[in-house]
């Protein structure tokens, strides 16, 4: 389950916008469809931030800036992520504090925890690591 939460640019309002489950027809707040919803009418160059939450369990939350229209290339994919920081979270971390608690782990090679959480994320985990390339929409 994820969400876009954007200020609606007609109205002012914020519009959440998203793919409704069975639980979400009573407990959730009214979504806008995600296929119906096209995020370009909702950023503007004064409409600039969007927060886009995912894993309600954990809570993820990820701030989206629309930064500039560049002009369109032929044969180029859209949209584009630009920029970005650090890696994407493992699943099932346990939310902010789980990685936080992963981040702490990693640091110290003594830790207990330490071989167990190298084996569980791979030797090649940077948790430091972002390239724009491996975002995909």
């Amino acid at each position: 389950m994820h969400e876009f939460e954007i200020q609606n640019p007609k109205t002012g309002e914020l519009d959440k916008i998203g793919e409704a489950d069975d639980d979400c027809e009573t407990f959730c707040d009214p979504l806008v469809p995600e296929n119906k919803a096209k995020l370009s009418k909702y950023f503007t160059p004064e409409n600039k931030f969007a927060l886009y939450r995912y894993d309600f369990g954990d809570n993820w939350e990820i701030k989206v800036r629309f930064e500039e229209v560049l002009p369109k290339k032929q044969g180029r994919k859209y949209p584009v992520c630009t920029a970005g920081k650090r890696a994407t979270a493992p699943e099932d971390i346990g939310g902010i504090l789980g990685y936080e608690e992963m981040l702490e782990i990693l640091k110290d090679p003594e830790h207990e925890e330490y071989e167990q959480t190298v084996a569980w994320l791979g030797k090649n985990f940077d948790p430091e690591y972002f390239n724009p390339k491996d975002i995909s929409f």
